[in-house]
This record gives C-alpha cells, sequence and structure tokens, in this order.
C-alpha cells in the first residue's frame, strides 16, 4: 500500500455497538489488574495516527480500539470530536533515522524527547550526511504519553483508576511509521547524549561503523539535538 492512499481518520469508525461492547468488556475486567495494550500501525497513512489494541479483548471487527490523533486533528475533525475512543495526544519524540542507499538492510535511528513538535527543523548544511546517508524525520508518541491519555480516559469514562502498560513495557519491540507517524517507546535504547537515545540495533550499527563515518553521524545527531533544544 502506498502513501497516501488510507483515509483519515482510518476506517472503520467506531460505532455505537462497538463502543458498547467495549465499555462492557472493560467493565468486566478487574480494576486492579494491569491492562496491557499494544500500538497498531497503517501503512499509507499521511496523517499522524497510532492505534490502541487490547489483546485481551475481542474485538475482530476492528483491529484496535481507541484512536490516537494530535490535539490539532482532534479538533479539525468533527467525526474524531464526538468518537468516545479517540484519544486527543500531544506528540512527544521526534525520531531521526539514517539509511544508506547502498544497504538496503543498514538503518540507526536516534529518538529525541520533546515537550512539543516543531514546524521545521534547521541543521547547518555542514552536520547533514552526504551520500549514500539518506535522513528521515518523523514525529511521535513514547507509550507514556499514550498510557498516560489511556489513564485519563478510564477515570473520565468509566471512573476508574486503571494501571496501564505497553507492549513495549512486557518486552515486545516498539515501532514506527513512516513521516508525520508514530512511535512507541522502546526498551531497548541507550543513551548517546543529553537526552538523546540511540533505539534498539541502532546502537550496535552505530558501534560497527568506521570511526569516521561514527563521528559524522555523531555529530549530525548532535546538530539535530541542538536544533530541538527550545523545545527539549
Amino acid at each position: 500500500m502506498t502513501a497516501g492512499t488510507v483515509p483519515f481518520p482510518p476506517p472503520p469508525r467506531s460505532w455505537r455497538s462497538f463502543v458498547d461492547g467495549v465499555l462492557d468488556t472493560l467493565v468486566a475486567v478487574p480494576a486492579d489488574g494491569e491492562l496491557a495494550w499494544e500500538p497498531v500501525h497503517l501503512l499509507g497513512l499521511d496523517a499522524p495516527w497510532v492505534g490502541v489494541r487490547v489483546p485481551t479483548l475481542s474485538t475482530p471487527d476492528r483491529a484496535w480500539v481507541w484512536d490516537v490523533v494530535t490535539p490539532q486533528d482532534h479538533e479539525r475533525d468533527r467525526s474524531l470530536h464526538d468518537d468516545p475512543l479517540a484519544l486527543p495526544v500531544a506528540q512527544d519524540t521526534i525520531v531521526v533515522d539514517l539509511h544508506r542507499d547502498d544497504d538496503a538492510g543498514f538503518g540507526l535511528r536516534l529518538q529525541v524527547p520533546v515537550r512539543s513538535v516543531p514546524s521545521r527543523i534547521d541543521v547547518p548544511a555542514a552536520a547533514l550526511p552526504g551520500a549514500p546517508w539518506r535522513v528521515e524525520l518523523a514525529s511521535g508518541w513514547t507509550a507514556a504519553a499514550i498510557g498516560s491519555a489511556l489513564v485519563t480516559w478510564f477515570a473520565d469514562r468509566m471512573g476508574v483508576r486503571r494501571s496501564v502498560a505497553s507492549a513495549s513495557e512486557h518486552g515486545s519491540p516498539g515501532g514506527a511509521t513512516g513521516p508525520g507517524g508514530s512511535v512507541d517507546a522502546d526498551p531497548d535504547r541507550f543513551l548517546v547524549g543529553d537526552g538523546l537515545f540511540a533505539v534498539g540495533a541502532s546502537f550496535d550499527a552505530l558501534l560497527r561503523l568506521p570511526p569516521a563515518d561514527a563521528a559524522r553521524i555523531t555529530v549530525f545527531f548532535g546538530a539535530v539535538a541542538e536544533a530541538l533544544a527550545p523545545v527539549r
């Protein structure tokens, strides 16, 4: 599926009987138990979005329970505004992906936590890695941000204080979609600078680079961090 082929918000939208079924099932779950969730990503979706699935809930008519969207999209789209399962959550992460055009299997990923997502990032041209390196930027939500929104939803909609945990917190890997998509927190991440984390196998890949390449990439990551300093 190519970019832009999935409408936003993605179908199927929640409907009354679906919402009632979810609520009935959640009421039956012991309030003192931890509710585990995992992200659902869709290729071909240009707008920021992530679905939240609860593996213990049977929802055969839709692969996810909640829609996580930006507050701006939630306000603009009436179908989201009236949807009790749509969660407006401010994005709190910038994801920097580095690929090599001559090696499709190679990639480096850096996560930068931010207070707000900027509309643009200005990085000095001298800091950009040249060919064969290719840079991709995405914004997203950490598992902590989504989990906090779920806790608030349970308090507001059901009047209970429920503990929730993402699949990554249970040891499953996180992931991200393409530009404008969403990202989960990855439990396998390594500090590479002040508030900067290389995610998963990216850290190992960085260590395997020739010293000159590793230095160039580290300079680039540092330049991204400096450009994001006002919103970190």
